[in-house]
């Protein structure tokens, strides 16, 4: 007869070991206890240390002090005034652009309304009331007033539907 051996139940219930290392502690506010391993700044350590370097030295390199000769005289300007006054004087409009925008902020990009629209109010101005007409003259937009000659025309409908029955 063989010798049967109890299913080792205790194995499976053993605590997983953990990683390597220090393990991991809450901050605890009553002692003061801050974990500085926690990164709060949402970016990998490394590259916010990074970043946070190049930006000071990009500062430091566009505050620095150069000779330009402007107008047959020798100015000092940072090199970032240099810098804008390059692009400005340079044929490429996108450098030119760029100036502007860094000066009075970014330029909204241009709605464009489909000239379908405007065509078929233009074609048929006859559904238009004056006062369409009139607000449509003065600048306001089609598309708003397409909206309204709609919601007449399903009215309309509505009402005819409603008469037949």
């Amino acid at each position: 007869m063989k010798d049967s051996k109890p299913a080792k139940t205790s194995d499976a219930k053993k605590k997983k070991k953990g990683g390597h290392g220090r393990p991991f502690k809450k901050n605890d506010p009553a002692t003061g206890f801050i974990d500085a391993r926690i990164n709060r700044s949402g970016q990998n350590r490394g590259f916010s240390q990074v970043k946070t370097e190049v930006r000071e030295l990009a500062q430091i390199i566009l505050t620095e002090r150069v000779d330009d000769i402007h107008n047959k005289k020798t100015v000092t300007m940072s090199r970032l005034e240099k810098l804008f006054r390059d692009w400005l004087a340079s044929n490429d409009v996108a450098k030119q652009r760029e100036v502007v925008q860094y000066g009075v902020g970014k330029v909204a990009d241009e709605v464009i309304v489909n000239s379908e629209i405007e065509n078929f109010i233009s074609s048929n101005l006859d559904l238009l009331t004056d006062g369409q007409v009139e607000r449509l003259r003065k600048g306001e937009s089609g598309l708003g007033i397409l909206g309204e000659l709609l919601k007449d025309a399903a009215k309309i409908v509505k009402e005819n539907k409603a008469k037949q029955k």
